[in-house]
């Protein structure tokens, strides 16, 4: 996923990329991908040697659902905005480049930009904390096990911990 600056036409740029779900980039991801990653770069460039990189990130991912361990599909979108900036190494940095931004510091324009690390980012954030197969998930039993989504229970309620007795006396 190499950006090369060069390239730029009336400084602007825009970059396709696709990523497959074996490509080593997504290895230790939370789910798997059910279809490539789309990612999209538009770069503009920017005062000061600078340059905005708006990173647009869609796909689809499967990962166990939280209640049932069920498959749990999820669509995948997240924006990243960064700034790439040239300079000299120990040479700081114009003040009004970046703001909040993140800023990768390049030695040069002529050099290609690996955005996979970018990406790779982008993609932890889209990710969903909890994933559901669905908002009103039964989850499992967790006296015998079973799917409550595909069928009832048939355990007896047991008693409730006896460490909760404080609690009680708080209604």
């Amino acid at each position: 996923m190499l950006l090369d600056l060069r390239a730029l036409r009336g400084g602007r740029g825009v970059w396709r990329w696709r990523v497959e779900a074996e490509d080593p980039l997504v290895q230790g991801f939370f789910g798997r991908l059910t279809r490539p990653l789309d990612v999209t770069a538009r770069v503009s460039e920017q005062p000061h040697r600078s340059y905005l990189v708006t990173l647009e990130i869609r796909g689809e991912v499967e990962s166990p659902c939280r209640r049932c361990l069920g498959p749990a599909r999820d669509p995948l979108e997240e924006r990243l905005d960064l700034v790439l900036e040239v300079r000299e190494p120990g040479t700081p940095r114009s003040g009004d480049v970046a703001g909040e931004l993140e800023v990768v510091t390049l030695r040069s324009e002529l050099e290609p930009v690996d955005m996979g690390p970018a990406v790779r980012e982008a993609l932890f954030l889209a990710a969903q904390t909890f994933p559901l197969c669905r908002p009103d998930c039964r989850g499992i039993c967790p006296g015998c096990g079973r799917d409550l989504n595909a069928e009832a229970c048939v355990c007896v309620p047991s008693a409730p911990d006896p460490r909760w007795r404080g609690l009680e006396k708080l209604r």
